[in-house]
């Protein structure tokens, strides 16, 4: 699962790629987890693929393991985790490189959401006043307001949206049951909400959300997630899941380092702000 996409901006390093993809392909109902999604023990791999013309290379790839009702995301490449945890409505990150650590609860994360979308209709007001284009005003709306045309393609073998600015099209199969559909859609929004809040340059979740809300009620997971949008330069990305319907041992051995690492005293505690701006700088002053 990856978290956003960039709104305004081409993107320069791999880092900043990984950084806002994690949820732009990857609702705001995951506040309300029931026991059986919370039972689900599954994981997905995920790869992102970004297309130039004829040419595509990989620019994120991520492990996401449901495990004793958390979520445990690793972003390779960047050493973070996000640990979520419904049950206590709380998120935690990590980021293992820099060895820092934050929390943040579902209340927060809406409240800074809210700021977020705030942002937007700022901008969307000095849009008005003829500093922007036409084509990114009505992106910038329809980020808060999307709306999208859907069909069920390929003999009910995948899905369509599409708008004049954003276009997805998904190849899917069926979950195993469906606590594993709810359990991964809900973390799905849990993604992309925090992407949008963590990384000040990704897309609102808006139409993430509704790609998650036509799933759902298809009662299907994605395969193959395809997203054009109409920026300049434009955006067009694949991204591929591979499930798994047993843990590994490796899996169970991440999952152990993980919560060793959150206990041991050898990360340093920021508040969300703080970790948000680390992040965004890149290097970090709170090194043990």
């Amino acid at each position: 699962m990856f978290r956003g996409m960039p709104q305004d901006r081409p993107i320069a390093t791999r880092n900043r790629w990984q950084g806002r993809l994690r949820a732009g392909l990857v609702l705001v109902t995951f506040l309300a987890i029931t026991v059986p999604a919370q039972a689900q023990q599954f994981g997905v791999y995920t790869k992102v693929f970004a297309i130039d013309g004829k040419s595509e290379s990989v620019v994120a790839r991520s492990l996401t393991i449901f495990h004793a009702g958390k979520v445990y995301d690793y972003l390779d490449g960047v050493e973070e985790v996000t640990i979520h945890d419904p049950v206590r409505k709380q998120i935690t990150i990590i980021d293992t490189g820099r060895r820092i650590t934050t929390d943040l609860t579902h209340d927060e994360l809406r409240r800074f959401l809210a700021l977020a979308e705030d942002q937007l209709k700022t901008r969307l007001s000095s849009s008005a006043g003829g500093n922007s284009s036409p084509q990114a005003t009505e992106l910038l709306q329809f980020q808060l307001a999307p709306r999208f045309s859907s069909k069920v393609r390929d003999n009910q073998k995948g899905l369509s949206l599409t708008s004049p600015r954003f276009r997805y099209a998904v190849d899917w199969t069926t979950a195993d049951s469906d606590g594993t559909l709810q359990a991964y859609l809900d973390y799905a929004d849990t993604a992309a909400m925090l992407n949008s809040v963590l990384h000040p340059h990704a897309f609102l979740p808006g139409p993430r959300l509704e790609l998650n809300r036509e799933l759902r009620q298809a009662g299907k997971l994605p395969v193959v997630v395809r997203l054009s949008v109409s920026t300049e330069p434009p955006l067009e990305l694949r991204v591929e899941h591979q499930w798994n319907w047993k843990h590994t041992t490796k899996d169970r051995d991440q999952i152990n380092h993980w919560e060793q690492l959150l206990r041991s005293n050898s990360l340093r505690k920021l508040t969300f702000p703080e970790f948000q701006r680390d992040t965004l700088t890149g290097t970090s002053t709170t090194r043990r």
